[in-house]
């Protein structure tokens, strides 16, 4: 994940504590050697290289977010197409609408113009038919 899709996410409130991220952090290794191992992590907050967050022990680690394969079981880049975010961390255009119209949208076949004397102009040609016919 890079960085503009992660500053998207803040921007956009996504991420809330108590998510799941599955990255690579930091770890004590045999010897005390620190290396980069994957795991699930509890998301707590945003830093300023990464997601802070909690292991399965209840400690602190950082996840940087170029190392962030997951969220929620999601690659981070579909998370952000439910949000309406692009990969690259922009705004994605909205496509069109489907479905019912407006009422207010909705073209009646009776106009303002068309209404004289309480009575549509239909009605009155209406009329008119019936009384030279008969």
């Amino acid at each position: 994940m890079n960085i503009n899709l992660a500053r998207a996410f803040m921007q956009k409130q996504v991420m809330q504590p108590g998510m799941v991220i599955k990255g690579r952090t930091p770890a004590y290794g045999l010897g005390g050697a620190i290396q980069k191992v994957m795991k699930n992590t509890v998301f707590e907050n945003y830093g300023a290289k990464g997601f802070i967050c909690r292991d399965d022990d209840g400690r602190r680690c950082l996840v940087d977010y170029d190392l962030v394969t997951a969220i929620d079981g999601m690659k981070p880049e579909r998370l952000a197409r439910v949000y309406n975010i692009k990969a690259d961390g922009t705004a994605a255009k909205t496509g069109k609408k489907r479905g019912r119209k407006p009422k207010h949208l909705i073209n009646n076949s009776t106009t303002l113009e068309a209404i004289t004397d309480g009575k549509t102009q239909r009605t009155e040609n209406n009329s008119q038919t019936q009384s030279t016919s008969a």
